[in-house]
């Protein structure tokens, strides 16, 4: 079981999370939901409702059901609850990506690109050169892209969805409100 809430999921894994709340404990009577939202596409968001070990929070999901998770970038928020009060005392980003073994290395690769240049965006960290720059970690070690405007590094992300959609349709998969796998062809 993760102790922590990743930063990345492939659709199609079986979730299998926990988390504490320091000030929202289940063992003074508070319940916690998991709701992640689409950051780009206006999807429908996704909601988990936590069971409880002790005073820790926890979060399972089977394969099958997470393999109709759409690929993207979600924003989550725990909600918690007692009674009439709702607190919201977490939140951060969730990567999903399409199931394991149903994409190329290219997709993979691209995917990756794609997380870390998002995450790049959100931030818009310069260095003191004023240099925004991104770092993709890959089998041979780390490497980082650099970029002088925030101009070119999205004109870089656009480029990368070009890409990784050029790269599914040359799988055999084919675009609709998302990517969906039917046997061995992703179809809407």
């Amino acid at each position: 079981m993760a102790t922590a809430i990743p930063n990345t999921f492939y659709a199609g894994g079986t979730i299998d999370w926990e988390f504490t709340l320091a000030n929202n404990s289940p063992g003074d009577g508070w319940g916690a939901q998991m709701v992640l939202t689409p950051t780009f596409t206006g999807g429908t968001p996704i909601t988990l409702t936590a069971g409880t070990s002790g005073n820790t929070f926890t979060l399972e999901e089977t394969a099958a059901n997470t393999a109709s998770y759409d690929p993207g970038l979600f924003s989550w928020v725990i909600k918690a609850t007692k009674g009439a009060v709702v607190e919201m005392p977490a939140s951060g980003e969730l990567r999903i990506f399409e199931a394991l073994g149903t994409v190329s290395a290219e997709i993979t690769r691209l995917q990756t690109d794609l997380a870390a240049c998002d995450a790049a965006l959100r931030a818009a960290v310069t260095d003191k050169e004023g240099v925004l720059k991104y770092a993709v970690q890959t089998n041979a070690g780390e490497r980082e892209v650099e970029f002088r405007t925030l101009a070119e590094l999205q004109q870089h992300r656009a480029w990368l969805l070009r890409e990784l959609d050029r790269a599914k349709g040359e799988a055999g998969m084919t675009r609709k409100g998302g990517w969906r796998q039917i046997k061995s062809k992703m179809v809407s």
